[in-house]
């Protein structure tokens, strides 16, 4: 069975904003993960945070890369995932977390407080997940709100450990505050 922690972002990920003006954020990024691509488990289960690297735009804010990290505890699907889910995984808070560079270079930070992440037997992931913005630098300095991001990940390469390599869509929306 493919195990792999493949968000939001992951995961959730895959964060953006548009500007460092409060107010409404949409944005729209896809890019590849890996799962299990860090050293990361903060919850020492053995099983290692999952690396997001997507780029994206914002109408408000233009072009963006950003990295992910998304660490995950799996087990049996529950009602939350849809039909065909083999396994589901739920956000381990400790252990996820974002950097998004804007075009001038600025940065923002977030950090995930839940999220879930359900694998079908195809190996599509549907991930949801929810965080805080947590500062950053430049115009992001004191960056804070709350955003969602809804995620679609494709594995194209796994191992019997549940080690994999895909590509991954993902939508975030919420609220900058400054």
């Amino acid at each position: 069975m493919i195990r792999t922690g493949v968000v939001a972002s992951v995961l959730m990920a895959m964060v953006a904003v548009g500007s460092a003006e409060a107010g409404p954020i949409r944005s729209q990024a896809s890019g590849s993960f890996v799962a299990q691509g860090t050293p990361i488990d903060t919850n020492n289960d053995g099983t290692s945070a999952d690396l997001f690297i997507v780029s994206g735009s914002s109408s408000q804010l233009g072009s963006f890369t950003n990295q992910t990290v998304a660490e995950w505890e799996f087990g049996a699907p529950t009602t939350t995932c849809p039909a065909g889910t083999i396994l589901q995984g739920t956000l381990v808070p400790a252990g996820s977390a974002f950097v998004t560079r804007v075009a001038n270079g600025d940065l923002l930070f977030g950090r995930f407080t839940s999220g879930t992440n359900c694998i079908s037997a195809t190996g599509i992931a549907t991930i949801s997940a929810a965080g805080n913005f947590a500062g950053g630098t430049g115009r992001f300095d004191d960056a804070a709100g709350s955003f969602t991001v809804a995620a679609t990940a494709t594995i194209l390469a796994a191992d019997a450990s549940g080690n994999a390599f895909g590509g991954v869509v993902a939508t975030t929306e919420g609220t900058l505050n400054k």
